[in-house]
């Protein structure tokens, strides 16, 4: 039977599990070569859309300035072969790696883009080299050439290994033809989101060894989320160097998602569709208080911004009521509304790759309730497992795979404990870029608000009452255990935290209504820690009915002495009297409740007092007897 196509002039054909298999000294025609190239880039390529679009005029202007100063160094050789272009799940990452592909592509330099997103289905390791390879093929008759005539010497290397395929089909043909050749730029976007984490690994070691031993005209901008092995691998001190671009929420970002709300709120005031929907509007509309908000709401990011303004746009409905939907998202939405879906969606996704969701689910809700503003908040992951009775590590490990939502600095734990306090705090002013200088927090507000929203969230919804709650039993379980935790700088930080904000959870979480938490309360010492700070019992007051007090003897004085002890030496603010008032008022009030009226001591302090006499009544027959006396006076 007489071949015809892809196979003609060949033999020892054998497709086997849908992958070809062929003597690898087997030839087809040169005019088949290109199109068997591209049919097998395709199979990978997976079906559907990706919008490409690409930064609005006027936006992004530090990010693309840098990456032009980037090009224009690498074609005098004076530039890190790669840059890594990273931020968060809807930072605008692809926006710019299209917008830099089009312009580098307008400047007829040798470019090439090769883009993985999961919602397309294309996430194969094997796209990247024969879509790179392709696209050079169509763009460079030298590389064709070279790459045709691989293909056709040994078509079996269509179904060969990675490392081999990008050996043979892009290296081989710009290494013979790199006398005669313009730089070649690939941009590789949506790293994060090729295959598994091994293999995201595996292409940066392939690019970063092309980099160090081949020394090849070529330039590699890596775009993707700042996954922690990425992140790893990319910046090891035995990696090349590379440039790096961080987008995240800051005035430059602010004022760009300004320019497009502005932009696309024109276009939607302009728009015939809604030529009678929108005559009642005002000239002015959005207000500019109204486009302010929306860019607080969007924290920097676009895809919040573009996910409002499609919402807002669509045809079929009032543009005015669709703001004021968003305004009040939960006036009358439902699921197949909410102009979030698509985040939403999103989020959902990177959610999916959690491996323990009950540990996460803590951190996550730890993290969201967690009180920024208090000292020593870089270490709040670290503080978080201590509270929540978690091992050391747990809050890295659970959110590992969620670096593109939450940024998480380096575990600094080791040598947070090992390092005296000025060279620890040396170390917090180091880092790439600034990035680790920076505290755990979230990168989008839509995500908490994601998983605080039982119907958005579905099984990652977060009940913050019961986060609150087992914040506040463990903030009270830190404080209650301060005689039995080592005065290191984490416990130091811990004990600051649970001090300050103890009161806070307890009454975010509804403590009222909550049996555990109250029982908690109620077996609290908490009249050991008047005598610490004073205030501590002034914010208890406001909660309430006192809880039972502890009994006051020598025993507690002892007890007061200790928590003292343990905290000298560390960085904790104590009022001025702390360290003696406990000490002097227990003397004072055994040795003068004989001499003094009972009323002189009422006035001292009515709490304080009442205190030593809850627990005095059962030690000191003296005590007891005037208290009998003045009974009606209590």
């Amino acid at each position: 039977m007489q071949k015809s196509g892809f196979f003609e002039n060949s033999s020892n054909v054998a497709i086997v599990n849908s992958n070809l298999h062929m003597a690898v000294n087997q030839t087809m025609d040169p005019s088949a070569a290109l199109r068997f190239l591209y049919e097998a880039m395709a199979k990978h390529a997976g079906s559907g859309h990706q919008d490409p679009s690409t930064c609005l005029e006027g936006t992004r202007t530090s990010a693309l300035e840098e990456i032009d100063e980037w090009k224009r160094k690498t074609l005098e050789e004076q530039s890190p072969e790669m840059i890594w272009l990273t931020g968060s799940a809807g930072s605008g990452k692809t926006a710019i790696a299209q917008t830099v592909y089009e312009q580098f592509k307008e400047e007829g330099l040798l470019v090439v883009q090769t883009s993985f997103f999961r919602s397309t289905g294309c996430t194969n390791l094997k796209y990247l080299p024969l879509s790179i390879a392709y696209q050079l093929a169509e763009k460079n008759s030298l590389l064709k050439a070279s790459i045709e005539a691989v293909i056709q010497a040994s078509p079996a290397v269509i179904d060969a290994p990675i490392h081999v395929q990008l050996q043979r089909l892009v290296l081989g043909p710009i290494a013979e033809a790199a006398d005669h050749l313009p730089m070649v730029y690939v941009v590789l976007d949506g790293l994060d989101e090729c295959g598994v984490e091994d293999q995201q690994i595996q292409i940066i070691r392939l690019i970063q060894a092309i980099i160090t031993d081949q020394h090849l005209p070529i330039r590699f901008l890596i775009a993707s989320r700042p996954e922690s092995w990425i992140q790893t691998s990319l910046l090891s001190p035995s990696a090349p160097p590379l440039s790096t671009i961080f987008l995240n929420q800051d005035e430059e970002a602010d004022d760009d998602i300004h320019l497009f709300y502005e932009t696309e709120f024109k276009k939607i005031r302009n728009d015939p569709r809604h030529i009678h929907s929108m005559t009642s509007a005002q000239p002015s509309w959005p207000s500019t208080d109204v486009v302010k908000q929306l860019v607080e709401w969007a924290s920097g990011q676009f895809i919040y911004a573009k996910t409002v303004t499609r919402f807002v746009g669509e045809p079929g409905h009032s543009p005015i009521r669709r703001l004021e939907i968003v305004l009040q998202p939960n006036s009358e939405l439902t699921k197949s509304q909410s102009p979030l879906d698509r985040l939403d969606a999103l989020y959902s996704q990177v959610l999916s790759c959690v491996v323990n969701w009950k540990i996460t689910g803590k951190v996550l809700g730890a993290l969201s309730v967690f009180i920024s503003y208090i000292s020593g908040t870089r270490e709040a992951l670290s503080i978080i497992e201590v509270v929540l009775g978690l091992n050391s590590g747990d809050a890295y490990l659970a959110l590992r795979n969620l670096h593109p939502l939450v940024f998480v600095p380096s575990d600094l734990t080791l040598e947070r404990e090992r390092m005296p306090e000025k060279e620890y705090k040396a170390k917090l002013i180091d880092g790439i870029n600034g990035i680790q200088l920076e505290c755990p927090h979230f990168y989008h507000k839509s995500f908490t608000d994601f998983l605080h929203h039982p119907q958005r969230a579905g099984k990652y919804f977060i009940d913050t009452r019961r986060v609150h709650s087992a914040m506040a039993i463990g903030c009270l379980k830190v404080l209650q255990g301060v005689n039995t935790n080592p005065p290191t700088r984490l416990f130091s930080v811990t004990w600051q935290y649970a001090y300050y904000t103890w009161d806070f959870h307890c009454h975010s979480s509804g403590f009222k209504r909550n049996n555990r938490l109250l029982t908690k309360l109620e077996n609290f010492s908490f009249i050991s820690w008047y005598f610490i700070s004073p205030d501590f019992l002034d914010r208890w007051k406001q909660m309430g009915p006192l809880f039972q007090l502890e009994i006051w003897n020598d025993d507690a004085l002892a007890k007061i002495q200790n928590i003292n002890k343990t905290l000298e030496g560390t960085d904790l603010y104590l009022s001025s009297d702390a360290k003696y008032s406990a000490f002097h008022m227990w003397n004072w009030f055994k040795t003068s409740v004989d001499t003094l009226s009972f009323s002189v001591l009422l006035h001292t302090r009515d709490i304080l007092i009442s205190s030593f006499l809850v627990g005095g009544l059962k030690s000191s027959p003296l005590l007891r007897a005037r208290v009998s006396e003045n009974v009606g006076q209590l």
